[in-house]
């Protein structure tokens, strides 16, 4: 039952499951050629029109797909065949794609000109890892700050205030300047886990949570505030969504790498990976070797660690490997801010282990 069509993330996800394989009918049409077909109250009645326009046949064939437009909701259309979900959701993820590509393409005289082929892109559309790779693949010199949504926006206040007021802007990225891990439930006198233990957990397959020092600004967790596990097992990706995330099975993971991992990248250069901007294409062996951070077209939101002194710069030291890095938190929750969060989702979901401030809590025997 595919009643969350109006959410983009997982449209975006599931889009790439489809491939047409024959001619647009009159519908695909229609929602192509109009990115907000299936978004909003507007949308669903932009998308009741198109449809009411269609031959008997063709009404009749979309109808054996099950297709209802639903009044019972503003702006839901509820798809009970996935076929037909996956066929909507390519062509209006393709109108989406393209709208911001051919914008460029239409100004790319001025951009190269100009600017010399210099962006920076910020806003949600920012947040298009699709879009991106394709702007630097075709020769954009492109940027991504590790915050490009609305919520940076106080950020970039601060720093046009620092500017005209003449003071001092701090140099390099701010993404790991956030809050620190809040404590209210960490043991003391416990060690500290070595590098070394955790990293054989994590061959036998564990999934940890880790949490240290300042949280990530921005919308996703860049090894401070991260779940990991070891991408090399094929089944990682079904178990974490399943039973730690709590989301659908197609559903990607990203994998964090170091600068010795690059190779297995298929793109133009390997600027700007340090914040999962880019759904970069793979090699094959790549997707061979790590094959729960891959996404079905061969792709993965990759990023570039160059945090050297973390536990996850540490671990992909000692494995040799990248590790999948998902945030730490079920889906539709926020990070977690304090230690007691952590727990519960190691005693309540399907975590093995939890890392705070390099201190390691591992679940029960009787609890998994």
């Amino acid at each position: 039952n595919q009643d969350f069509l109006n959410i983009a993330g997982k449209a975006m996800g599931l889009a790439a499951f489809y491939t047409p394989a024959e001619p647009l009918t009159d519908l695909d049409r229609g929602i192509r050629d109009d990115a907000h077909a299936i978004h909003g109250g507007q949308g669903t009645r932009r998308l009741r029109k198109h449809f009411s326009e269609l031959d008997t046949d063709s009404k009749k064939d979309w109808k054996n797909h099950n297709i209802n437009l639903s009044r019972r909701k503003k702006g839901l259309i509820q798809l009970d065949d996935e076929l037909a979900a996956r066929r909507l959701l390519y062509w209006n993820q393709y109108a989406l794609d393209h709208k911001m590509q051919n914008i460029l393409d239409d100004r790319q005289y001025e951009v190269f000109s100009r600017y010399d082929a210099q962006i920076i892109l910020v806003g949600g559309v920012a947040l298009n890892v699709t879009t991106n790779e394709y702007l630097k693949s075709d020769g954009y010199n492109t940027f991504v700050p590790c915050n490009p949504s609305d919520r940076g926006l106080s950020l970039g206040m601060i720093y046009w205030y620092l500017y005209l007021t003449g003071m001092d802007i701090p140099e390099g990225s701010q993404h790991f300047s956030g809050m620190p891990l809040i404590k209210d439930k960490i043991q003391k006198t416990k060690r500290k886990a070595t590098i070394k233990s955790i990293a054989k957990l994590l061959r036998a397959g564990a999934i940890i949570g880790v949490a240290e020092g300042p949280n990530e600004i921005g919308q996703r967790a860049l090894g401070r505030r991260s779940i990991i596990c070891d991408p090399t097992i094929p089944d990682m990706k079904d178990k974490i969504n399943a039973q730690v995330k709590f989301r659908e099975k197609y559903r990607p993971f990203a994998p964090i790498m170091l600068e010795e991992h690059l190779h297995y990248l298929d793109t133009v250069n390997v600027d700007n990976l340090e914040y999962m901007s880019y759904g970069i294409k793979t090699t094959e062996e790549f997707q061979e070797s790590f094959p729960s951070v891959c996404h079905v077209d061969g792709t993965a939101r990759a990023q570039l660690c160059t945090d050297t002194n973390s536990t996850v710069y540490k671990l992909m030291k000692e494995l040799g490997t990248p590790l999948l890095n998902t945030s730490f938190n079920i889906q539709g929750q926020p990070i977690i801010a304090r230690e007691s969060e952590a727990f519960i989702m190691l005693e309540q979901g399907g975590l093995d282990a939890i890392l705070l401030e390099g201190v390691l809590y591992k679940k029960p025997l009787d609890d998994k």
